[in-house]
């Protein structure tokens, strides 16, 4: 189960992004933005990921998120996030 801390972790990539810095990248999409990582945990919609700087992001999915392919914990993922929502799940390439 995903813990508070990691919530808050969430919202804390989710003011980085705002701000523009590096852990998150420009998914060349007007205005969306990625994050790479490897699936720590997923329970339910929530996705816990954490980045190339051992950060630890927890992203949650809803009805209108893309997800591509069949992920699980170990995997490495990319994260594409527009206007503060998470856009699409995929394997990374």
């Amino acid at each position: 189960m995903l813990k508070k801390k990691q919530v808050i972790q969430t919202a804390f990539g989710v003011f980085l992004l705002a701000a523009g810095t590096s852990v998150f990248a420009d998914a060349g999409h007007e205005g969306e933005m990625e994050v790479k990582g490897t699936v720590v945990e997923i329970s339910s919609n929530t996705y816990l990921i954490k980045d190339f700087n051992g950060t630890e992001h927890t992203f949650q999915a809803d009805e209108n998120t893309k997800v591509e392919g069949n992920i699980a914990t170990g995997d490495k993922v990319e994260v594409y996030i527009k206007d503060g929502k998470i856009t699409r799940v995929a394997l990374e390439d």
